[in-house]
Formats: structure tokens, sequence, C-alpha cells
């Protein structure tokens, strides 16, 4: 299991093995209009986000899985403060947090104009047009 974390190796970015899965609690965690993410429903009923898309300026990735340059955890600040990236931000964890497992979303989407959702899975991938 690969263990993201801050810069300093001694609490993160590295690879590790365990005898056992890590226990683990659910925990839900829900988007609210202010852009914050909270483990409570947002009491805002109908509430959406929008933004408007340039294929011609797209957003530039930083980090990841990368052939060329620079690949693991980098600085996304400059992504997010473009006008067509919507960020969601959580409080800071006050104690050291794993996230481990699989990670599920539901996001609803509309659209003007036909939109294309690509959704990558470990092995696959799959097109939906909405």
């Amino acid at each position: 299991m690969y263990v993201m974390g801050p810069e300093r190796a001694d609490v993160g970015n590295y690879w590790t093995t365990v005898p056992h899965w890590p226990a683990h609690n659910l925990t839900s965690f829900y988007l609210h209009p202010d852009y914050t993410v909270q483990t409570i429903p947002s009491d805002v009923i109908g509430a959406n986000t929008s933004y408007i898309y340039d294929p011609a300026d797209p957003v530039r990735t930083h980090g990841g899985n990368e052939l060329f340059g620079l690949c693991g955890p980098r600085d996304q600040s400059s992504s997010e403060e473009r006008d067509d990236v919507i960020t969601f931000t959580s409080p800071p964890f006050t104690t050291s947090t794993a996230i481990v497992g699989n990670l599920s979303a539901v996001i609803y989407v509309g659209s003007d104009a036909i939109v294309r959702i690509l959704i990558f899975f470990l092995f696959f991938f799959s097109f939906f047009d909405l």
C-alpha cells in the first residue's frame, strides 16, 4: 500500500505492507454549497455549482502518475485558482487520518450541452454520455 502525506518522509509518501487490512470506520462526506466538505449533509435542498469549460484551455495536471516530468503528489493550488475548477475543502483533520479502501462518490450532473464523463477505474475505463 502507498501511504501519501506531506513531503516529510516520516509521515507519508512511501510504500509499505501490512499483515492485515487496517480496521476502518465508514465515514460519509458531503459537499456543501459554500464549497466545504462536511461529515453532515447540507440542509440546502437543490443547491448546485456550475462552471464554464473551455476545451481549448484544458487544466494541466501536476504530479500524479506521469510518464514525463515529476510524478507523485504535487501542489495543485495553481490549478485550483482557475475559474473552470471547482474545489471543495474540508476543515483540517485534527489527528492523523488514514483514508483507505474503496472510495465512491454519488455526483449528479446536468448540462445545457452534451456532457461526456470519463470515469477511470483501476484497470478499465468507461464513457457515459448524458
